[in-house]
């Protein structure tokens, strides 16, 4: 974590928290533009027509942010990239599932941590599996509607689309 110094001003400091690796993620927005934000500030979003204008609109927003925390006396959340993991960790768990995990390993013929790490690899694998699964459904599902819609087969239904600053109730259809 980088400690403000005596004699140091705000915005070295903000600059300096600038240049540390944090996770930032753009994605686009439903609506038009791109959605930005940083995982490790809590709250800090920004949005630009293009993925560079929204990482230049997050920037300057995690500035003020950084600033904001700064001048109220707030530590400044590490990111999570910087952070070192020693490999170990205490885990609770009832004896019933405790006793179930050191047969099963025992009948795998392995230690029990090495079960536990690898019924955490194949749960983690198994995600990752569902989550690229699922994207490239809707991507089929997206390419197959809109082929439909410019082979003049379907009809798109009438669209509301949201305006920038305007809910639903004040957004015109477009057919």
């Amino acid at each position: 974590m980088i400690r403000r110094r005596v004699g140091k001003s705000v915005d070295e400091t903000v600059a300096s928290y600038l240049r540390v690796p944090y996770t930032r993620v753009i994605v686009p927005d439903p609506d038009g533009g791109f959605i930005a934000e940083v995982l490790e500030l809590p709250g800090c979003v920004s949005q630009g027509e293009t993925p560079d204008e929204a990482f230049d609109n997050l920037n300057d927003a995690m500035a003020g942010y950084i600033a904001s925390l700064l001048d109220r006396g707030y530590s400044i959340p590490e990111p999570v990239g910087v952070k070192e993991y020693s490999g170990r960790f205490l885990l609770r768990i009832s004896s019933e599932l405790h006793r179930s995990a050191a047969m099963r390993a025992m009948r795998e013929g392995v230690s029990l941590n090495q079960w536990i790490a690898q019924a955490i690899s194949e749960r983690l694998a198994a995600k990752n599996l569902a989550d690229d699964v699922a994207v490239r459904v809707a991507d089929q599902v997206v390419a197959r509607f809109r082929n439909e819609v410019l082979s003049g087969r379907v009809r798109p239904a009438v669209r509301v689309r949201r305006q920038r600053g305007v809910g639903l109730a004040g957004a015109a259809p477009q057919v």
